[in-house]
């Protein structure tokens, strides 16, 4: 019994440790993302992404080879 409490003891402490490792991560990814011009692309409401999602079956490529992806708008340089 005592071994499981160390063992959960320990799971606990990892948890924790992975949690404020993968906050630093994050603003370290934010800081280099401001420091390269990169801003990233506004958020879209829940309904938006409904209606994006929400099509008729047909399909959506027009077959116009100049349209931009959809990846193109996601990360945009900032000017």
């Amino acid at each position: 019994m005592s071994q499981l409490q160390h063992m959960d003891a320990r799971l606990d402490t990892l948890n924790d440790e992975l949690c404020q490792l993968n906050t630093r991560v994050g603003r370290i990814a934010q800081r280099h993302a401001h420091l390269s011009g990169f801003t990233a692309s506004p958020s879209l409401s829940p309904e938006a992404l409904a209606d994006e999602d929400g099509n008729d079956g047909a399909d959506d490529d027009d077959g116009d080879e100049n349209a931009s992806s959809s990846s193109d708008e996601e990360m945009m340089t900032s000017q």
